[in-house]
């Protein structure tokens, strides 16, 4: 049998367990609460009087939203045979459209620092921690066998860098919506970087 047919069989049946359901939101937990773990446990969070304040909450929103702008092509590019398209590339484009401009805007406002001390920390800690969620969501969609594994890689990346960046948001002090529009995007980009790195080592069978 060519490679071809067994790609078009796993893409037609039911061969393949699919981790779109219980398993990839078991996955996508378990990372998330690493994440947090060793964010309290490395870092540690901020008081619960400022955790249940309305800036947190923007800033988990924030985070929230980018993790939901990853899982539709998450979910895409984990199918066998997933051909790549440009479009799944629209968010990640506009995100990095709104990160430059937020760095412009820092840039350009006089009372505004665009480099902090903390931004390094930043851009750093929220890839690092990203790294079990990366695994963890790697080893469930191994079982739907994805055929591109640097584009699923990838998204598998943004979607563990989206988890992690809400866990760094318990730590981080800075509430400014152009901070997070600044260095968090960036921070999610280079776990993604990292996802579509490992994905093929991560992902083969």
């Amino acid at each position: 049998m060519r490679t071809s047919d067994l790609v078009d069989l796993l893409a037609r049946d039911n061969l393949v367990q699919q981790p779109e359901g219980w398993s990839l939101a078991a996955a996508m937990t378990g990372g998330f609460v690493m994440a947090v773990l060793l964010t309290m446990g490395f870092l540690g969070i901020r008081p619960l009087a400022v955790l249940g304040g309305s800036d947190v909450l923007a800033k988990l929103l924030f985070t929230g939203g980018l993790f939901a702008l990853s899982i539709p092509a998450l979910r895409r590019s984990l199918r066998p045979g997933s051909a790549l398209r440009w479009s799944r590339f629209l968010p990640l484009i506009a995100a990095t459209g709104v990160s430059v401009a937020a760095v412009a805007e820092m840039a350009f406002a006089s009372h505004i620092a665009v480099w902090r001390p903390d931004t390094l920390i930043c851009l750093t800690t929220i890839p690092l921690l990203s790294l079990p969620a990366l695994a963890i969501l790697a080893l469930a969609a191994r079982r739907q066998a994805p055929t591109n594994l640097s584009d699923a890689g990838l998204w598998i990346g943004l979607a563990a860098g989206a988890l992690s960046a809400s866990a760094y948001a318990l730590h981080c002090p800075n509430d400014d919506p152009v901070y997070l529009a600044a260095w968090y995007l960036p921070a999610v980009l280079i776990a993604g970087l990292l996802g579509r790195t490992l994905g093929p080592r991560l992902l083969a069978w």
